[in-house]
């Protein structure tokens, strides 16, 4: 793994093998002093957005359907859990989630 090298001056500006970050607005740096392995870094900065897609039409996408796709591949991938366990064991996770929680009254 080729890690990119980190300084940070005294203004707080951030270089990343020498080349200044720009519109950084607000940074994170974690590393352990017990640990020599790696630092992380994690950086918040202003952008603009290029198209990305190669179709237009992707970015008009409506919350109703990121929504149904985000429930479709539940459901997919709630079906492949289920066929992966047994009978009883889907019985019983089952009764589990369908439970009450304690101290809720009403049906």
């Amino acid at each position: 793994m080729d890690l990119k090298s980190v300084s940070i001056d005294s203004s707080e500006r951030i270089f990343l093998d020498g080349e200044e970050l720009q519109n950084v607005t607000a940074y994170k740096l974690e590393h352990s002093a017990v640990s020599e392995g790696p630092a992380e870094l994690t950086v918040k900065m202003l952008v603009t957005i290029g198209q990305v897609a190669s179709e237009s039409s992707k970015w008009n996408l409506s919350a109703d359907k990121i929504v149904e796709a985000v429930c479709k591949r539940l459901k997919e991938e709630l079906q492949a859990a289920d066929q992966s366990m047994s009978q009883d064991d889907v019985k019983t996770y089952r009764g589990i989630a369908d439970q009450k929680e304690p101290g809720r009254k009403g049906g």
